[in-house]
């Protein structure tokens, strides 16, 4: 597109109206024209189309013949077909099968069409963006997996001049947002995998170096095996954490809902988190009917309560106590996950559930900062099952975490 304008296949047997609509949308779009689905074809070989459309009845093909015939080296055109209302059940079938943008019934009225080419040209739009990004961040997750933790290192103040350097050179508004994503998400990807990626080396290799004595402490060796587990457990998290995050950012996914007992809910999330519970010897007190079933989606509700017990376990020191809660209030389900932590700053609670905002404190008992991904994570998800997620919290007496499921989600 040198003239920055969309272009568009008009396919249609009837030679008055390729010329009507010409006149009509020339000056607004590059117009091509076509009398058959074979010329169609043929026109597509040579230029990048971006919008398609075709009447229902020509002699040769079809117009959903057509359409369907391009279906796997055209799918990302947007496509709409001009029908009579005899035609119509069939365009319906094609809507549903994922073939169709939209139809339109003779005569077509020229405003409507207008606002109907509009509306498709700008879901073209926001496609093509959506997938430039989604192949730029999985090849930097990519790249990021094959880099050893001296590589990770160097990479990091490479990877934000280069990105500085591309928002400087954006020249538009949009491009700059979508930098600054980019550059957001790798920064934080970087600063919350260097840690646990040092410690499976670091672990790994006391491991070898345990392997290499003549008599092996089983014990001492199976703390480091759990330490490795641990670590990669939480880059594993980190990871699904940002992937789902963009994922809710860019559309309301599908639940897996199915009804799930509460004690397969809890126990499957106080599993991933065991090592760290027992390292601080933390103890779990359980305020729920084990036998009560919600239906939810069980994965990511088990990742919400991982991410919410992982965060409390950063913010609270050894031989304390966490509450694990599930009530029925008011048609709602509502979990809370009590620590006897640090606690948060008042000022600070409104800002917890933002994307990226950092939470760590003075008294952090671990004195590392997360960018809060995990935070973010969870009040996406709890978002998806139509529910609302809360903190409440005290300095020096701990943080209360609270988020509803509707008891009737379907």
């Amino acid at each position: 597109m040198q003239d920055n304008r969309f272009n568009i296949l008009y396919v249609d047997d009837e030679e008055f109206n390729l010329t009507s609509f010409k006149a009509i949308f020339r000056r607004d779009y590059n117009v091509f024209t076509a009398t058959s689905g074979k010329a169609g074809l043929e026109i597509l070989k040579t230029t990048d189309i971006h919008l398609i459309i075709t009447d229902q009845r020509m002699p040769d093909m079809t117009g959903v013949e057509f359409l369907e015939s391009i279906s796997d080296d055209y799918m990302f055109v947007r496509r709409i077909i001009i029908t009579g209302f005899s035609d119509i059940e069939a365009i319906i079938r094609a809507i549903n099968k994922g073939n169709i943008y939209r139809y339109i019934t003779k005569p077509w009225d020229v405003n409507d069409l207008k606002i109907t080419i509009q509306n498709a040209l700008n879901a073209y739009r926001t496609d093509k963006a959506n997938r430039t990004l989604t192949i730029e961040l999985q090849m930097k997750l990519n790249r990021i997996e094959e880099l050893t933790a001296e590589q990770l290192r160097l990479q990091e103040e490479k990877f934000k001049q280069e990105a500085e350097k591309k928002i400087l050179e954006a020249e538009s508004k949009k491009l700059k947002e979508i930098q600054a994503i980019r550059e957001e998400l790798s920064n934080m990807i970087v600063h919350d995998l260097k840690n646990p990626l040092g410690l499976v080396i670091g672990y790994a290799k006391m491991a070898e170096e345990q392997l290499a004595k003549p008599e092996i402490d089983q014990k001492v060796f199976l703390q480091f095996v759990k330490s490795i587990m641990q670590a990669g457990n939480n880059m594993l998290t980190l990871v699904l954490n940002i992937l789902d995050v963009y994922r809710f950012e860019n559309g309301k996914p599908s639940l897996r809902l199915a009804p799930i007992p509460l004690s397969e809910l809890f126990d499957t999330s106080l599993d991933r988190v065991s090592f760290g519970l027992d390292k601080k010897n933390i103890t779990i007190i359980r305020e729920y009917d084990p036998e009560l079933k919600i239906n939810l989606d069980k994965e990511l509700i088990s990742r919400v309560l991982v991410n919410l017990l992982t965060n409390s376990l950063k913010f609270t020191s050894r031989d304390k106590r966490f509450w694990l809660g599930c009530s029925n209030e008011e048609n709602n389900y509502i979990f809370y996950v009590r620590d006897e932590g640090s606690g948060i700053p008042e000022e600070k609670l409104d800002q917890l559930f933002k994307r990226f905002s950092q939470i760590s404190t003075a008294d952090d008992v671990q004195g590392v900062k997360s960018t809060g991904i995990g935070l973010t994570f969870v009040k996406y998800a709890v978002e998806a099952h139509s529910g609302t997620v809360w903190v409440e919290s005290e300095l020096d007496k701990g943080s209360s975490f609270f988020f509803s499921v509707p008891s009737n989600l379907t």
